[in-house]
């Protein structure tokens, strides 16, 4: 006998809410069925408040705190939102390289370690003298050092190109004492 994830086809919500027509979500995995559960109006149990926006979410594989049916989520954005609940729902880590750093902080705030640790190492894979400082920045503020020793040495190697960037300009003016530990390394 074929699978229940296999033949379940379950319509998808669009972001606001509404069934659009004609819109249907075939699964092949396990994966698959819960993936397409996100943001999903059917079987909903929770709305996630995001940007003013609600999104639809299932307390048992979101929370563990199962009281409230309305969780509201400040300084994320609603497609990094989303991600976080791709995540959860299927494991599933497919991201670009600008999306990995909001999502990181994402994770960093909402407490997934797993999650932030995957998007440690794809902000490492795609460090630039440009942003190199920002990241540093960022990896102090949110207690990543594999990622901060990361940015640290690739300062050091470019010291000169990095501290003509904007990014390390600005963590001069911002954060003094941090551009201090920087340069004494």
């Amino acid at each position: 006998m074929e699978p229940c994830y296999k033949r379940l086809h379950l319509q998808n919500v669009g972001r606001d809410g509404a069934v659009p027509d004609n819109t249907t979500v075939h699964t092949n995995s396990a994966s698959g069925y819960l993936l397409s559960l996100v943001n999903n109006l059917i079987l909903s149990d929770v709305e996630f408040v995001v940007e003013g926006t609600r999104i639809f979410g299932h307390k048992n594989l979101c929370m563990r705190e199962r009281h409230s049916k309305e969780i509201r989520i400040a300084g994320v954005s609603r497609v990094t939102f989303l991600l976080v609940l791709e995540y959860v729902y299927s494991d599933r880590f497919c991201v670009s390289d600008e999306a990995a750093a909001e999502l990181f902080v994402a994770a960093d705030k909402i407490g997934i370690e797993s999650l932030k640790s995957l998007c440690e190492d794809k902000v490492c894979q795609s460090l630039t003298i440009e942003t190199v400082a920002r990241v540093f920045e960022l990896s102090d503020r949110h207690h990543a050092s594999k990622l901060k020793s990361e940015c640290a040495a690739i300062i050091t190697a470019n010291f000169d190109a990095v501290s003509k960037t904007q990014g390390f300009q600005k963590l001069l003016q911002t954060d003094g004492q941090l551009a201090l530990e920087l340069m004494k390394q």
